[in-house]
């Protein structure tokens, strides 16, 4: 006797369709706000459009005077000059240097001509002709690079392993570099050149300058010792020219005045040679190199390119700033008019409802 069942529904195949439901309303809900941010933002076009089309011509007119007050602004205002100059500070002094030009900007930004004088030892009316000063490091990829090779150099390997460029470069600060612009601008053409060695003539610690005084001590040790090692070499190639020439005469004997022997000195004598002039170029070279750092390390703050005698003449143009001034102003009470009217038409629906 048999009997026939009814079969149950696999859970399973349900359980799929509801998810396979789910995430299609999923993603349709997504696409609709997507859609309807993008209608939104369309309307928020068409209603500026709209508002520029209105108003065109009062936003023309606020151009047009912003213009013409800029234009005239312009026209009286007075020319200034402005010079560059590029140093290379010594001995860790570009922090001192940097603070101290600072000083200096705050003194010309505020007008304060008689403290200003007295920093840069000119006379009062000279330094109320400078309008600004200011210092910014020599910042390129390849400076930085150096920089970076510079610390790959010193630092240990601990170090290296917790530090990338990328955060080497983030924690770089301008007293960092090696080079700086100093920028002046005046409104008198012949003031550069009076304040070029007063700009630079920077406090001094104690700490530096006997920094200074030991360093170019043993760079001059260092340039004696070498000296001393040519002449040694000179010495040594004499002896050793006067070695060969009596082996020669030795080689050359008649026959029956002695036994000699030949050892192959030809190739010794070259090899000889060859490794006392390499010894020799290893020396001048590091000489020469001892007395270009020599050179650039005389001063606390090398020039390396000072300020131009007459500066570069500079006039600064306000015609387009006045006319996004106006224009501004204008599209801005503009709005606020549109606003308001907003506000009363929905102040008057409300009563209506009311």
């Amino acid at each position: 006797m048999s009997k026939d069942f009814p079969e149950k529904p696999k859970s399973d195949d349900i359980d799929i369709i509801e998810i396979f439901n789910l995430i299609g309303r999923a993603i349709k809900s997504f696409f609709d706000f997507i859609f309807k941010i993008f209608v939104w933002l369309f309307n928020l076009l068409i209603l500026f459009a709209l508002f520029i089309k209105r108003n065109v011509i009062l936003l023309s007119l606020a151009t047009v005077v912003g213009v013409v007050i800029g234009a005239v602004s312009d026209f009286y205002q007075k020319s200034y000059y402005t010079s560059t100059m590029v140093v290379e500070p010594n001995f860790n002094t570009s922090t001192q240097l940097i603070e101290y030009i600072k000083l200096c900007s705050q003194l010309a930004r505020s007008r304060d001509s008689v403290a200003l004088s007295e920093i840069l030892e000119i006379s009062p009316s000279e330094a109320s002709k400078i309008r600004s000063i200011t210092i910014e490091a020599k910042n390129n990829n390849n400076m930085r690079l150096k920089l970076f090779n510079d610390f790959v150099k010193t630092a240990d390997s601990t170090t290296l392993k917790n530090v990338t460029y990328k955060e080497f470069e983030e924690n770089l600060t301008m007293s960092d570099y090696e080079h700086f612009f100093i920028v002046m601008d005046a409104k008198e053409k012949s003031v550069f050149k009076k304040v070029e060695n007063k700009i630079l003539n920077i406090p001094l610690s104690p700490f530096t300058v006997s920094m200074k005084e030991t360093e170019l001590q043993n760079l001059t040790l260092q340039a004696t010792n070498l000296e001393k090692s040519l002449e040694k070499i000179d010495s040594l190639r004499l002896d050793y020219k006067k070695i060969m020439l009596d082996e020669e005469q030795k080689l050359n004997r008649p026959a029956g005045t002695g036994t000699t022997f030949y050892m192959g000195t030809e190739n010794i004598r070259t090899t000889n040679e060859l490794v006392l002039f390499d010894l020799e170029r290893q020396y001048y070279t590091a000489i020469e190199e001892i007395a270009i750092e020599k050179a650039q390390k005389q001063n606390y703050i090398n020039v390396i390119s000072g300020f131009q005698d007459i500066g570069v003449r500079m006039k600064k143009q306000n015609k387009f700033q006045y006319a996004l001034i106006a224009l501004g102003l204008a599209f801005l009470f503009l709005l606020l008019i549109e606003i308001n009217k907003f506000l009363i038409n929905q102040e008057t629906k409300l009563k209506k409802h009311a």
